[in-house]
């Protein structure tokens, strides 16, 4: 790949400043530690009403993480695992006296590094077919243009006004947000939804249930997740149930349907699947899930190796490429939101903020409702700006881009102290300099163009270049020990190693026809 020059690469500012703005970038250390103790903070979750719902604990556990399958868990640590269980349909506000409340809503898969949603509250900006984008930052990558749309990011661009006011408070640029949601479909059509009888352990009628309810995993203001037993199989599942409370508000059951639904079509080896959508005898949904045990890849990134964290990423792009091709968008990609099994899994997680397209078979059973939302460290240009009609496909490209971003660099490309910084920053497209250039860099920041059309068109083209990058990598590898055994042989006279040399220098030819030092 073509190397780009000080002038024209985004990572070869310094810094201290953007020398096309004169704008001050933020310094690495500015960004908040991901690994940091959160402990004492203090959940307030929220329902539609504004009923607040105190989910608070005294959670502690070490070593290894249980996954329970579901795009919206929070961590309630176990005796020596860590839980990862469904933080429901509410969301938390900080209020005046107390600053360090968490806010929280039930779209997020949360670890124990406190990667939380926060849903903000106000109308979704209609789209301005006006826009005209304009060269801010005077920055060229092999001919793409750093640019930024001015109609929606002036100087005087109000993040609240997509966000909400809340987006000031918010100090973690990790943690997932959300804005108000909109309807997009009509209601569900036919939906035929089996009974199934669920039972607690200990009580009699669990001779004939279907699903053995075996002890809570956790609960948040929207449902209770539980460990069960599916009995005609004998299978440990998790089995998301909705509250009762929530079953009584047809918009959130709507809204849990859609949800079973949406994940439910995407069967692939890296999503963890939904087996069944039923109702208990009471009449309240549930669905069951697989039950997995692993680690979330943001724990481990950084003990990876490179060509393990590149062959983690590649199994992303599986599901993501797939998940696109039945019509969703996942919108909030990053390595917390990758499950790495104990038996080499690795599984997309946290489905909660999936948006369906008009190619979704299954649009027609639900009723969608969505919002702007996404994780403003990793989000593309148009998903902190909005309107919600110009995010596509390539913003998860985009998203994809910004993982190996950090594979590479260590941390997210819009860094900050908050959220609003972070925002401010992936709107405009200012990604943190990297120290050394190289070309997953170059693949990485054309992942990340800020104009769609820029960016890899499908994940499938992205995948390519940096299948291409390994075998490049490989190829450089056999040639460079290729002639080492040449050396030796030339010195030795010994005709075994020359011949070493000759093989090696012919494979690294096959992997990479251009490799000039195999010639």
């Amino acid at each position: 790949m073509t190397s780009n020059s000080d002038k024209d690469h985004p990572e070869k500012f310094p810094d201290s400043q953007n020398p096309s703005t004169g704008e001050e970038t933020l310094q690495e250390e500015e960004f908040p530690s991901r690994d940091a103790n959160r402990e004492g903070e203090r959940t307030i979750e929220m329902d539609d009403d504004g009923d607040s719902v105190d989910d608070s604990s005294e959670d502690s556990g070490t070593g290894q993480q249980t996954i329970v399958d579901d795009e919206q868990f929070g961590v309630h640590h176990r005796a020596g695992d860590q839980t990862l269980v469904e933080i429901p349909e509410g969301h938390s506000t900080d209020t005046p006296d107390d600053p360090g409340a968490t806010y929280v809503s039930d779209d997020d898969l949360i670890p124990d590094d406190g990667g939380r949603t926060l849903e903000m509250s106000h109308e979704e900006p209609t789209a301005d077919e006006s826009r005209t984008l304009v060269d801010i930052d005077s920055a060229e990558t092999d001919g793409l243009k750093t640019m930024v749309d001015d109609s929606q990011v002036g100087d005087d661009f109000d993040l609240s006004k997509t966000w909400g006011v809340e987006i000031n408070a918010i100090t973690d640029p990790g943690m997932t947000i959300r804005s108000a949601e909109i309807e997009q479909a009509s209601a569900p059509g036919n939906h035929t939804i089996p009974r199934r009888e669920l039972v607690e352990s200990g009580k009699q009628e669990v001779a004939r249930a279907e699903y053995q309810l075996l002890n809570i995993l956790g609960e948040g203001g929207m449902g209770v997740v539980w460990e069960a037993r599916q009995k005609a199989i004998e299978r440990n599942v998790a089995i998301k149930m909705i509250k009762t409370r929530m079953a009584k508000k047809p918009k959130q059951v709507e809204k849990f349907i859609a949800e079973a639904v949406v994940t439910g079509d995407l069967a692939h080896p890296n999503i963890v699947p939904i087996h069944e959508l039923g109702q208990d005898n009471n009449g309240n949904y549930f669905y069951a899930m697989k039950h997995v045990q692993g680690t979330p890849w943001n724990k481990v990134i950084r003990n990876k190796s490179l060509h393990e964290n590149l062959d983690y990423l590649l199994r992303t792009c599986d599901a993501i490429a797939f998940a696109h091709a039945r019509g969703i968008m996942h919108r909030d990609l990053k390595p917390e939101n990758i499950m790495l099994g104990d038996f080499g899994e690795v599984l997309v997680m946290d489905w909660g903020l999936a948006l369906p397209t008009e190619e979704f078979t299954k649009k027609d059973l639900i009723c969608s409702t969505h919002g702007m939302g996404g994780t403003p460290a990793y989000m593309a240009p148009e998903m902190a700006t909005g309107p919600l009609d110009r995010v596509g496909y390539s913003s998860d490209v985009y998203l994809l881009g910004a993982i190996l971003y950090e594979i590479i660099s260590g941390y997210p490309p819009h860094r900050g102290k908050t959220s609003q910084e972070c925002l401010a920053a992936a709107m405009r497209n200012k990604i943190a300099p990297i120290e050394h250039h190289s070309e997953l860099a170059d693949i990485a920041f054309r992942a990340m163009a800020l104009s769609p059309s820029d960016r890899y068109q499908t994940v499938k083209e992205f995948q390519g270049v940096i299948r291409d990058y390994l075998a490049h990598e490989k190829s450089l590898t056999l040639s460079d020990r290729a002639t080492k055994e040449l050396d030796k042989a030339t010195t030795t006279r010994d005709y075994a190693q020359f011949a070493r040399s000759v093989f090696g220098y012919e494979e690294a030819i096959t992997l990479w026809p251009e490799n000039e030092e195999a010639h």
